[in-house]
């Protein structure tokens, strides 16, 4: 995981590089080719000598990207890459360098992507599901045109972008500006026509696939050169994940935030982690203040009240994590939005029905919760990966019937928790949904700091990025 800026002018990339350099404290650079700039800020976690260095040239492309490929051996065998370097930044631009975006179809991972190939354009490409954040400014007109993109917005107002042109990149799509600012935009992968038709498929075919999927899920977000740690919040989604990574990573470390000593998530957690043999590392949380909320929506950049309740445990887990010495962390983030399994589901699939409802809600966390992560763990270099973003298990989820992921509100993660019925104890799997701040008993503490603070958050936000 890294940290990417660009643009056609040097100053503003240089200006804006100083805001990110958290998300890469190992290695910082940037370089012109002709009219175009790139920024990179490295935390180095697959093949961390400096030969992996970025921004990367191979062949006729120089590219900067953020993330990390899972399948990148298997690409580098499968299509006879040549490289000098035992990364996967190496494959990947050897992929775009032979195929284009096309290339990105072979490629498994998540990512943000810019990249340029000798003709002054500026390319950006993000991944199948938005789990990377990349955020841009367009502007092309008679007078004055202008296009720059960075990994968080902080960085973009460095380099003097109006708030109010900055977007973020959608999942799955890309923009190629010229540098006379002609512009072509696109998709690369669509999830409505991923889709997998499971329409023959009964519980025990469905339970059977999840569990398969989960496990590669997870497995492939082990491969990393440093030590990888766990959240265990002590729910099934990250029970689930802690599972499967004890399974491939001995001694395997995990942590927990703790406000309230007697939280049903504490003592679940402390379960889950005695019945797998994994250490358990318990983060105390001390009650928020106004700057620490102020903190939280200056690093996660966005207003939204649940986000900021989430953000600030999640931020102290992030500092105690950084200060074990630890730059890879594994969350069961992704599972409630792959189930519809929010209280407010149930309305929201009446409305819009089942597949539309779950598509939309997972679709929508690009900008949200799977932004968040990245953002509060990358304020103290480390990278967030996400199993249950696998994309096998993200086409196959999204394709079963409702009568097969829930039965109701009673069990909305029915065929997950089946899939895994025999490995973990049934309290856990049987234990219903309790949102993270509920869970810690944490989320009535910014009322007290606050009289509104719905109102306050959306103010500072506007004052903040403004």
């Amino acid at each position: 995981m890294c940290g990417i800026i660009g643009g056609f002018d040097l100053l503003q990339i240089e200006q804006g590089l100083q805001t990110i350099v958290h998300r890469g404290p190992d290695n910082q650079k940037v370089i012109q080719m002709d009219n175009v700039y790139f920024g990179h800020v490295r935390l180095s976690i697959i093949d961390t000598s400096s030969d992996s260095n970025q921004p990367f040239v191979y062949g006729n492309t120089t590219m900067i990207f953020n993330g990390t490929i899972w399948n990148y051996r298997e690409l580098r065998e499968e299509l006879d890459i040549e490289t000098k370097t035992s990364g996967d930044t190496e494959v990947l631009c050897a992929i775009l360098d032979r195929y284009g975006i096309e290339g990105l179809n072979k490629v498994q991972g998540m990512f943000s992507i810019a990249f340029t190939q000798g003709d002054g354009s500026i390319t950006i490409v993000r991944d199948r599901h938005g789990e990377v954040p990349l955020h841009y400014s367009l502007s092309t007109g008679l007078v004055f045109s202008s296009f720059s993109f960075c990994s968080e917005i902080k960085g973009l107002l460095a380099m003097n972008v109006d708030r109010k042109s900055i977007q973020m990149l959608q999942p799955g799509s890309f923009i190629k500006v010229t540098s006379d600012y002609s512009v072509e935009e696109g998709q690369w992968y669509d999830i409505r026509e991923n889709i997998t038709n499971t329409s023959t498929w009964n519980f025990d075919e469905s339970r059977s696939m999840i569990h398969e999927n989960i496990v590669l899920g997870s497995y492939e977000r082990t491969v990393s050169d440093v030590p990888v740690a766990c959240l265990l919040s002590g729910g099934i989604d990250s029970a689930i994940t802690t599972l499967v990574a004890s399974q491939h990573i001995p001694n395997l470390v995990t942590y927990t935030a703790v406000y309230n000593e007697n939280s049903k998530d504490l003592r679940s957690a402390r379960e889950v982690a005695k019945y797998l043999g994994v250490e358990l590392r318990e983060v105390k949380v001390q009650p928020p203040t106004i700057d620490d909320v102020n903190d939280v929506i200056n690093t996660i950049e966005m207003p939204f009240k649940a986000q900021v309740e989430i953000g600030y445990p999640c931020i102290q887990l992030a500092r105690r994590i950084h200060e074990d010495g630890f730059k890879v962390i594994m969350s069961g983030e992704g599972s409630d939005e792959l189930w519809a399994s929010y209280g407010m589901s149930y309305y929201g699939i009446k409305d819009k029905g089942w597949t539309d409802y779950r598509i939309g809600l997972f679709g929508s966390q690009h900008r949200k919760n799977f932004s968040r992560c990245n953002k509060i763990f990358m304020k103290y270099g480390i990278e967030c990966r996400l199993p249950f973003l696998n994309t096998q298990l993200v086409e196959t989820a999204l394709g079963l019937p409702q009568d097969i992921v829930w039965d109701g509100k009673s069990r909305p993660k029915a065929v997950l928790q089946e899939a895994f019925r025999d490995q973990l104890p049934d309290d856990i799997i049987d234990r219903k949904k309790v949102a993270f701040q509920d869970g810690m008993g944490i989320k009535s503490l910014y009322e007290n700091i606050l009289d509104s603070p719905k109102k306050y958050y959306n103010t500072h936000y506007k004052k903040q990025f403004s």
